[in-house]
């Protein structure tokens, strides 16, 4: 059964070449509420069939127009609008036709918005200026520079797919945007889960300001033939970025979006989804200010601008996963092997009750190391793990749960406890102290069982899991973006981070086999201890904990606030990586767990 593992091919992302440069931003973990705007002109806008509504900061600085997402209107620059009139500039922003404030329009007579932005500009009486398009706003930022190259003193593409006109580009859209995803709530696909899970009330506003925005979808109409060559033509200073987690335009694909592009700056906010100028409004207003600055109309350069911004952020205490806990970012891996060939294993059953789990162990002489797998998985998923552990001189064992692939289900009325039947399945192996390795759902059962049997164990992993904590608040954040919508996603979705089901289509299908393969009968058999974070406190052995900075069910946030509870942590953040860091990003998982076992054990 293990072998089939090497036949399952991942390949690498088939885009174009990929960008070496790209800044990555420190993410905002506090907030406040907009602050006090700017005085504005307010009018309407005849653009053919349609009157679109725009305000205007006015002034004699350099105007900067904001084409909001699909989900907006100009009501959506709240963070923006004051920041970027304390730094010099006019702010104009528009709505968009069927967006608040201006008409859908005729449907015979649609226009193209790129003729729309035109006719708002030529109102207005504006000359050069920066244009800023977030989402489907930023589709009409290259469609606009196309037919006006003269008047932009920059570009500002943020968080689109881009219409590139490449079908090569679209090739994933398939593992990117499935059809289910569709259904989903705007915020629930707009707004990261870092961000749910660190401001609610925050993205209770932007839910009440998108309810507004949106009266009436109309299309977005292009002017242009917008292809990779076209792209390629455009020469004017250019800024894209996405969000770590944005589920349109992963890191992945901003960096081959970038490729089409003549020397680009490329930007990922961190902690950030669809809607940075939202969740991360700091980090946004300065990367956008020290661009614009550097391309001044005026000949000089005024970045500096970009220092003076008084920050939105709130240090209050209090707020959810604000906390001062040392991280160290792992770079993400951009392509992929097939997995490895497996060492041989002997394979058996550990009879707990009655009920027969099936395990698999490499033997040997090496320190044990036990692998628990995610509620989705198995004993089969670690084919990126097994050779690496024992190639570094490890002996490795898995088994599967009860109800997972080759272990019975057991009765409903008596699903035991799983630490129990962790404990059931080493003192089989007969083994005496061991390194313990848990992910997703694995690692609830790492500190259930290190509370219960602490002498057994020689250190903790958790890998982007919760680790099964019971603190009310903890439960509530983690409920809170645990949506029923969410819920009913395919596991695959939820579970592999949009960046890798963007970049690897290949390896998403494979890890669909596995997850296929791997559970018959989905049982949660209960902690042995409800734990509390006096517990967590208590644990006196080294811990490893490993997030994903895209993972839906454990965001940054409640990563922070679990290693605030532990005493003796190392914490890692797989960057471009969802709840399945050791499928998505096994490089790093793999180097970061040999490299914190060996501390352990006194090697190097």
């Amino acid at each position: 059964m293990l072998a089939s593992l090497v036949a399952l091919l991942v390949a690498p992302f088939s885009g174009r070449a990929q960008i070496s440069q790209v800044n990555l931003l420190p993410p905002q973990n506090s907030w406040l509420s907009p602050p006090g705007q700017a005085p504005v002109t307010e009018g309407h806008v005849d653009v053919g069939s349609a009157r679109v509504w725009y305000w205007d900061t006015g002034g004699d600085g350099e105007p900067v127009v904001l084409l909001h997402p699909n989900s907006g209107s100009a009501l959506f620059w709240g963070y923006q609008q004051p920041v970027l009139v304390d730094a010099g500039y006019r702010v104009i922003a528009y709505s968009r036709r069927g967006h608040y404030g201006s008409d859908a329009g005729d449907e015979d007579r649609p226009g193209t918005a790129a003729d729309d932005l035109h006719r708002v500009l030529e109102h207005l009486n504006v000359g050069m200026f920066h244009l800023v398009g977030i989402a489907a706003g930023a589709d009409v930022v290259p469609d606009f520079a196309l037919s006006w190259p003269d008047r932009l003193l920059t570009l500002t593409i943020g968080n689109t797919i881009g219409r590139p006109g490449d079908p090569q580009y679209r090739a994933s859209d398939e593992t990117l945007l499935p059809p289910v995803f569709g259904a989903l709530p705007v915020w629930l696909k707009e707004l990261g889960p870092a961000y749910r899970a660190g401001n609610p009330e925050g993205a209770g506003l932007w839910r009440e300001l998108a309810a507004q925005s949106r009266l009436e979808i109309v299309p977005i109409r292009a002017k242009n033939d917008v292809t990779p060559e076209r792209i390629a033509a455009i020469d004017v200073p250019t800024l894209l970025f996405t969000g770590d987690s944005d589920l349109y335009m992963p890191p992945s694909r901003l960096r081959a979006y970038a490729s089409y592009w003549r020397n680009p700056e490329v930007a990922i906010f961190r902690e950030a989804g669809h809607a940075p100028y939202w969740e991360q409004p700091d980090a946004f207003n300065r990367l956008l200010i020290d661009f614009m600055g550097r391309y001044s109309g005026s000949g000089e350069d005024k970045s500096g601008l970009a220092d003076v911004i008084v920050s939105s952020a709130d240090p209050g205490a209090g707020v959810f996963g604000e906390r001062d806990i040392e991280i160290t970012l792992l770079p993400p891996q951009t392509s992929w092997t097939p997995v490895p060939p497996q060492e041989p294993v002997t394979e058996g059953y550990v009879n707990v009750d009655g009920v027969s789990l099936w395990y698999w162990d490499t033997g040997g002489d090496g320190v044990p190391v036990v692998l628990l797998h995610p509620y989705t998985g198995s004993a089969l998923i670690w084919g990126y793990q097994r050779p690496a552990l024992v190639e570094a001189g490890y002996r490795v064992i898995a088994y599967s749960r009860r109800g997972h692939y080759g272990s019975d289900a057991g009765p409903e009325e008596d699903p035991g406890a799983s630490a129990d039947d962790l404990h059931a399945v080493v003192n089989h192996l007969q083994l005496d102290r061991f390194h313990l390795v848990g992910s997703a759902a694995g690692g609830f059962i790492v500190p259930d069982y290190a509370v219960s049997y602490p002498g057994r164990l020689l250190s903790l992993t958790i890998a982007t899991s919760t680790g099964g904590a019971r603190d009310p608040e903890y439960r509530q954040v983690f409920e809170t973006i645990r949506t029923p919508e969410i819920v009913e996603l395919p596991h695959w979705v939820k579970e592999l981070g949009p960046s890798y089901r963007a970049a690897n289509p290949e390896g998403t299908r494979a890890w669909i086999e596995l997850e296929h393969q791997s559970a018959h009968a989905l049982l949660r058999p209960p902690a042995k201890n409800a734990l509390r974070w006096d517990q967590y406190e208590a644990l006196d052995m080294p811990v490893l904990l490993i997030g994903g900075d895209a993972d839906i069910y454990m965001p940054p946030p409640m990563l922070r606030e679990l290693a605030a509870r532990l005493s003796n942590a190392e914490v890692y953040m797989l960057t471009e990586s969802g709840h399945s860091g050791y499928w998505e990003q096994p490089d790093a998982f793999n180097e970061t767990l040999i490299g914190f076992l060996k501390r352990q054990d006194g090697l190097r």
